[in-house]
């Protein structure tokens, strides 16, 4: 079972995101923030580590390449957790923006279908369970 923070600013793809996070089974707890910033917040807290982040490119506040930035100074080496790149654009050069950083394992365009959320989510449950 695994973690799993949404990053979204569009309350109609969290409510979704939730339920078709919770029909695969493996996810034991999805939680939210609606921008980069508040995503933050969660990881300094310190209690509550996720193991998949879905990420909005697109968000007020702070968008999902200002998280990356970040993330990527202060907690890459910290905790293990892989991020999953959501986005409405299917423009190669955001593709090729979010390749660079390691931790993204996937950019997917926005609706994500439900075989690819499950696959995502029992890819990362697997690793994470073998220690992979």
């Amino acid at each position: 079972m695994i973690n799993v923070l949404v990053v979204d600013d569009d309350a109609t793809l969290i409510f979704l995101m939730k339920r078709l996070l919770q029909k695969t089974g493996r996810v034991s707890e999805v939680r939210v923030a609606s921008d980069g910033k508040e995503a933050l917040d969660i990881l300094f807290g310190g209690a509550w580590a996720p193991d998949l982040i879905f990420l909005d490119i697109n968000m007020p506040v702070m968008s999902g390449w200002d998280f990356l930035d970040e993330f990527g100074r202060s907690y890459a080496n910290k905790i293990e957790c892989e991020i999953v790149m959501l986005s409405s654009s299917t423009r190669e050069m955001e593709k090729a923006q979010a390749a660079k950083h390691p931790e993204v394992i996937r950019y997917l365009s926005k609706p994500a279908l439900y075989p690819t959320i499950l696959e995502v989510v029992i890819n990362t449950d697997t690793r994470k369970s073998t220690g992979l």
